[in-house]
């Protein structure tokens, strides 16, 4: 359907502006929380698709907004930390804010093809991790691009504040528990032989976090 002349929204005058899920950063059972609210289909009727808006850009720009506020279906916790556990996700809501907004310059940013990063951005879109839009230029085709919303952005800095004090707390483990192997040695409780082995066995298991 072609999209309708700019006079037919007279009152839309305003850069086009894709709304935040949320105001402020939460942490994680408040994230987890709002997420299983909002992800909620109505079982009183039925699932409609994604909103569509029309508003114009900063520069004139005819641009189409679509919204996913109507899922098809609630969400598992699990399921949101597997779409989370991803690095390729990851790695696009990262690069989404730098302006890598559209599927082909994020395949060519991380080196993987663009039926890759279409299927990584519709699974985002249908978490409301992104918002996409159609732009409409006075000449030429569409242009489809992307934006994190505020959930994206709250779940991606939820996830590396999470690793940060996880690896924090696991460097701490290793720190104490090599504390007292030492102190084992110059006790003569442990035979220097057995201080190495036991140094290395310490090493491997801790390896992620030195």
């Amino acid at each position: 359907m072609a999209p309708e002349p700019a006079e037919a929204h007279p009152r839309l005058s305003k850069p086009a502006v894709l709304v935040p899920e949320h105001t402020e950063s939460m942490g994680a059972f408040e994230f987890i929380q709002t997420s299983r609210i909002l992800m909620t289909s109505s079982a009183a009727g039925p699932t409609s698709s994604p909103r569509r808006e029309m508003t114009y850009d900063a520069r004139g720009k005819n641009v189409e907004v679509r919204r996913n506020d109507s899922p098809t279906e609630m969400p598992e916790v699990l399921e949101l930390i597997r779409v989370a556990a991803s690095e390729t996700r990851r790695q696009i809501l990262r690069l989404l804010p730098q302006g890598f907004d559209h599927p082909e310059d994020l395949a060519k940013k991380l080196k993987i093809r663009r039926t890759s990063v279409d299927k990584q951005l519709a699974e985002l879109f249908q978490w409301g991790l992104v918002d996409r839009a159609a732009i409409f230029p006075p000449s030429g085709r569409p242009r489809i691009v992307y934006q994190v919303t505020q959930r994206g952005k709250d779940l991606l800095d939820l996830l590396e504040r999470v690793v940060k004090e996880y690896t924090v707390a696991f460097k701490s483990d290793f720190a104490r528990e090599l504390e007292s192997l030492e102190a084992k040695l110059a006790a003569g409780e442990i035979a220097e032989e057995m201080y190495f082995k036991r140094r290395k066995d310490l090493e491997t298991r801790y390896e992620l976090a030195l």
